[in-house]
């Protein structure tokens, strides 16, 4: 029997793996660790069904669900839609083997990832880590969801003073506090602290990057930008904002390069989505037509799909003139959208 705490044996938990036997093996660690309440799902349809009507604290999730949607691609839905609470616990599970590619493949991370095989005295472990942090950090997220943004501020300030382990995201918030109080001098200030303390912390560099831009240093921000990609190739975040600062020069072509860069990345339906969106706005109806038929392929059986995914590769359709292609295309999801009125239209 694993040591535990009955804060964790009282944990609601979620399972979603395709496999029956690693199924069993997960819930034999969360019995293990007294976790009595578990549900289990062997895909993400199954898993968003049972997301939608209780609300869990725990969800183990693996990476390859054997299915068209993956666990990332699960998380960034849930994220999307909003319905996955703040304070569900989210671990990815996944093959060492497959640790890299996986830590890359998405634009919304996990809790924390748990590479396979592991105890049920690791996962114990990594839930009291993450009971630490969320402790710790509480006064400033209850400010946050009262929107009191001045004294979740001071909050910050409180723990930073303490010297506590978790100074880094404290100035984390502070930082990205100041900036939604439209105060991006200050900002800046903050996250020049964290490279101060760490140099080279991707997430302040292109902090950094936003508050100078926001402050209207738009050279200085794109050069951080630039050199943020040049050294972070997989933060996709970086290229982003460089697309946005080519966008408010003018120059489209730019920004559609970098979105492009941006997709090889991470080539996800969401990639190639706002690429598709880009290429239709600047003309290029051949790359706007590739990759709608992407995002359209890549969540054909997934509970990612959306309706407007269809529409826009129709219309790429009809504007290339292929009407029979985009009839075609509507007639293959006109039953699954029908109480869409926009679809519709």
């Amino acid at each position: 029997m694993a040591t535990t705490s009955s804060r964790i044996a009282g944990l609601r938990s979620l399972l979603v793996d395709d496999m029956r036997d690693m199924r069993a093996n997960l819930r034999n660690q969360l019995d293990q660790l007294g976790i009595a309440r578990v549900d289990q799902a062997k895909n993400a349809a199954e898993a968003l069904k049972l997301l939608g009507g209780t609300k869990y604290d725990l969800v183990l999730c693996d990476y390859n669900l054997g299915e068209q949607t993956n666990g990332q691609q699960l998380l960034e839905f849930l994220k999307a839609k909003r319905i996955l609470p703040a304070s569900t616990i989210f671990f990815m599970v996944t093959a060492e083997s497959k640790y890299t590619s996986v830590v890359t493949a998405g634009e919304f991370a996990p809790d924390d990832y748990l590479i396979k095989p592991f105890t049920a005295s690791n996962l114990g472990n990594r839930l009291e880590r993450h009971f630490e942090k969320q402790d710790s950090l509480a006064p400033i997220t209850r400010r946050l969801a009262s929107a009191d943004l001045n004294g979740a501020i001071a909050e910050c300030d409180r723990l930073i003073a303490a010297r506590s382990k978790f100074s880094m995201e404290a100035l984390r918030f502070k930082a990205q506090t100041l900036m939604d109080l439209g105060r991006p001098d200050e900002a800046g200030t903050v996250y020049g602290q964290v490279l101060a303390i760490r140099e080279g912390v991707p997430w302040a560099q292109l902090g950094h990057a936003c508050a100078l831009k926001a402050s209207g240093a738009r050279d200085r921000a794109r050069s951080v930008a630039i050199s943020l990609v040049a050294s972070n190739p997989n933060f996709v975040s970086a290229y982003d904002l460089l697309a946005d600062l080519h966008r408010e020069d003018g120059d489209e072509q730019a920004a559609f390069k970098v979105l492009q860069q941006a997709e090889a990345v991470v080539p996800s339906a969401r990639r190639a989505r706002i690429v598709g969106d880009m290429a239709y706005q600047i003309g290029n109806l051949e790359i706007a037509r590739a990759s709608f038929e992407r995002v359209v392929g890549a969540t054909k059986n997934s509970v990612t799909k959306i309706s407007r995914d269809s529409s826009s590769l129709s219309q790429v359709y009809i504007d290339v003139g292929e009407p029979k292609k985009a009839l075609d295309t509507l007639k293959a999801v006109e039953r699954e959208f029908s109480r869409e009125p926009a679809f519709q239209a």
